[in-house]
């Protein structure tokens, strides 16, 4: 839904299968070998996780139950560590066969994409889903649990940070969670000076001495630094990768200052090799907005 959830119908990178042109044979192979495990948050195990989803009703429900294939079905999703996880479940019968049954859709991931559509597919359709996950927790890369000794949330991949400019999503995300209003900003120490990032007209005064008053001055100045590449017939043409997208938008300095070390440090590559599109998504402001995201609803899960 949007950067956090940026496209619900996006396949999950991290599914079992992300191969984009999956087809029937591909398909059978993976159920046919894909193991059952029983439900749990994350641990060291890299067991499959196999869930159904299955609703008759009109009205879409406040949570949404989802039982667990292998005998096991969780009344609600738990957010604790495993040992806490595996007492809140209740055992059925273990001779169940996933299957044994029939279902609408075969969903092949369990994060967000997999989730929001095995939802949309139950509460607004009545149609059931099984839903194979290689991981032992739903959620994708946006999983956390509360730690049990410390009471703190915590993200197992990484702070994933929610925001929309859209009010549906923005209405359909209420019906899960309580929000809590989160506007993230971000400092970085660049040659001793903590600057805002993404850049803003503060980020560019304070490395460069400059006096930039206004968006059209930062307008002006961005335009002076910035890189154009051409091809062979000599046009323009557009970034192949991360390092070019830097450069035509902040140019070669702020690049070399900024751009560049972070991105090593960030993924152990330079921007050179990395496709266009992982620094096209860093914005670069001719503001004073500080905020890393504009969008006007921003928060994190209570």
């Amino acid at each position: 839904m949007h950067r956090l959830i940026r496209n619900p119908f996006r396949r999950n990178r991290d599914s079992a299968i992300n191969n984009r042109r999956l087809r029937g044979p591909i398909l059978l192979l993976v159920i046919g070998t894909c193991l059952l495990a029983y439900f749990s948050p994350p641990t060291d195990s890299t067991e499959p996780l196999l869930a159904a989803s299955k609703s008759k009703s009109k009205h879409p429900p406040a949570q949404v139950q989802l039982p667990i294939i292998k005998g096991v079905t969780v009344d609600k999703m738990d957010d604790t560590k495993p040992k806490e996880a595996a007492k809140t479940t209740t055992t059925t019968a273990d001779k169940e066969d996933p299957f044994s049954k029939e279902y609408d859709n075969c969903i092949i991931g369990a994060g967000l994409s997999g989730s929001v559509i095995a939802e949309n597919y139950a509460t607004k359709l009545g149609q059931t889903s099984l839903i194979i996950e290689k991981r032992n927790h739903i959620g994708g890369n946006c999983y956390d649990y509360t730690d049990t000794e410390t009471g703190i949330r915590v993200s197992l991949f990484g702070a994933h940070l929610f925001h929309t400019r859209h009010e549906r999503v923005w209405e359909y995300v209420q019906r899960f969670s309580e929000w809590v209003p989160y506007e993230h900003q971000v400092l970085g120490l660049v040659n001793g000076k903590h600057v805002p990032i993404p850049v803003t007209i503060d980020t560019v005064n304070t490395l460069f001495d400059e006096k930039i008053a206004s968006t059209e001055e930062m307008d002006e100045w961005l335009k002076k630094e910035q890189v154009t590449f051409y091809d062979e017939d000599g046009e323009e043409r557009e970034a192949e990768n991360s390092e070019e997208v830097a450069l035509m938008r902040v140019g070669q300095r702020l690049y070399d200052l900024m751009f560049k070390p972070y991105t090593f440090k960030q993924w152990a590559k330079y921007p050179a090799e990395l496709g266009p599109e992982v620094l096209s998504r860093i914005p670069v402001r001719n503001n004073h907005d500080g905020r890393y995201f504009s969008d006007p609803h921003q928060a994190l899960p209570k």
